[in-house]
């Protein structure tokens, strides 16, 4: 009886396992950038500076109000990456970007350093660039720019 019952507990945790390593096998691992702005800046420049820089954008726009509890925040996909900028009710925004760069259970519980820091190093340099074109400050007394894992 005891072995039995030994079996069906290893049988029912093992096909909890092989059901969590399923639904993770697609977790998506990112890296970021995000860049404190003093004041927000125009959407729509910052969608013509991003299509200039990769032509078409990989998805149409995304935009969500703000709330009481939420910040307003709108979406660009451009060159495999996503860019957001998040208008607060403070007056301050931020502008950020993160782009996939491994998927799947291993990624994500030993992600590589190497190239996440590499491409967050990039997606900040296409930030400030996208910033300073349409004239964007970095918010005092914070970093100007912080790369994400």
């Amino acid at each position: 009886m005891n072995t039995r019952l030994l079996l069906v507990s290893a049988g029912v945790a093992a096909l909890i396992i092989a059901g969590y390593a399923w639904y993770v096998r697609d977790l998506p691992v990112y890296a970021s950038a995000d860049a404190p702005l003093a004041a927000p800046i125009d959407s729509v420049c910052l969608d013509s500076v991003l299509a200039r820089r990769y032509g078409h954008a990989d998805a149409p726009p995304i935009a969500r109000s703000g709330t009481k509890t939420r910040s307003a925040v709108r979406w660009l996909h451009y060159g495999r990456a996503i860019f957001r900028l998040t208008y607060s009710d403070s007056g301050f925004a931020t502008l950020s970007s993160a782009k996939p760069i491994d998927s799947g259970f291993v990624a994500a519980l030993l992600p590589s350093r190497t190239v996440m820091d590499s491409v967050g190093r990039q997606l900040g340099a296409e930030v400030l660039a996208a910033r300073d074109a349409c004239g964007g400050r970095a918010r005092p007394g914070l970093p100007e720019l912080t790369i994400g894992r």
